[in-house]
């Protein structure tokens, strides 16, 4: 049996996503690391963090809060768990795991470190949970959705008290903003059945794709800007593409195209990541 609710918890946790906070972490950190930083123990245990335990916090509040909308989702079905606030065994998991993020936030050497955490912690929570809920209003959600730049930012702090480029910021930032929408514009109709208006059901969903493509945009051409490597600039092209080839398909091949962002997402991270370790050679 407690196997079985293990199982649910890693389930709900959307291993598949995992490359989100884990590899963002691993990037931020590796881009001003020096090869013993990667014995220290605040790695480890932040490196453990961003595995279950913060995916957990993150998609089970999600859940808990969203079975009003969840119970209309057409991406939902066969794909995620569609849970109730009186879910005891995911209160308490996500109680447990906010618990683990706060002695992770603990054992942070740097104070800027330490407010990167937070401010993941704080939107993970404000973005699904009442009476906050920024999910549910316009600009905001995406907004919000910067909490999955945090992680990067901890692992930068981690190794310098140096701010790291703005425009770096900016590039991630927008590309986080546009994941957001581009993920929300399947759930246009359940979220208008559940009566929350995201930013996808405040736009509709040609102006939502549209926001996209723009958000994209502007994350390749800042990567064009600064001179990234010409391969993860050419890569990064990927995103406005299949944003523009969301005009001329259906909803249910929307709903497939969307299914492919873990593999895209973790082939453009592993550049990134790459790239970010190149100083280490």
């Amino acid at each position: 049996m407690a196997k079985s609710k293990f199982g649910k918890l890693v389930y709900i946790s959307r291993p598949r996503f995992y490359p989100y906070l884990l590899g963002t972490y691993l990037v931020g950190f590796t881009s001003v690391a020096n090869k013993a930083d990667f014995l220290s123990l605040t790695f480890l245990l932040t490196f453990i963090f961003f595995t279950l335990p913060a995916n957990l916090f993150l998609y089970g509040i999600n859940d808990l809060y969203d079975s009003d909308t969840d119970k209309y989702s057409v991406k939902k079905k066969g794909k995620e768990f569609v849970a109730s606030q009186k879910d005891k065994l995911l209160s308490r998991a996500t109680l447990y795991c906010f618990l683990i993020g706060i002695v992770t936030l603990i054992i942070q050497t740097s104070f800027l470190s330490m407010m990167s955490l937070s401010l993941f912690l704080a939107l993970s929570y404000l973005y699904s949970a009442s009476p906050f809920r920024l999910k549910a209003r316009p600009f905001l959600d995406f907004g919000a959705n910067f909490l999955y730049i945090t992680p990067g930012l901890v692992g930068y702090f981690q190794n310098t008290n140096t701010y790291p480029p703005l425009l770096i910021i900016l590039a991630a930032s927008f590309w986080a903003f546009a994941m957001h929408i581009f993920s929300a514009i399947p759930d246009i109709k359940a979220d208008k059945n559940a009566q929350l208006k995201t930013t996808a059901v405040f736009l509709g969903r040609k102006n939502a794709i549209i926001l996209c493509v723009l958000f994209w945009s502007l994350t390749s051409f800042i990567l064009f800007y600064i001179n990234m490597p010409v391969t993860l600039s050419l890569v990064s092209l990927t995103y406005p593409s299949i944003a523009f080839l969301a005009f001329k398909i259906s909803e249910k091949d929307y709903i497939k195209l969307y299914w492919y962002f873990p593999a895209i997402n973790l082939i453009v991270g592993f550049l990134l990541f790459s790239v970010s370790a190149l100083h280490l050679l």
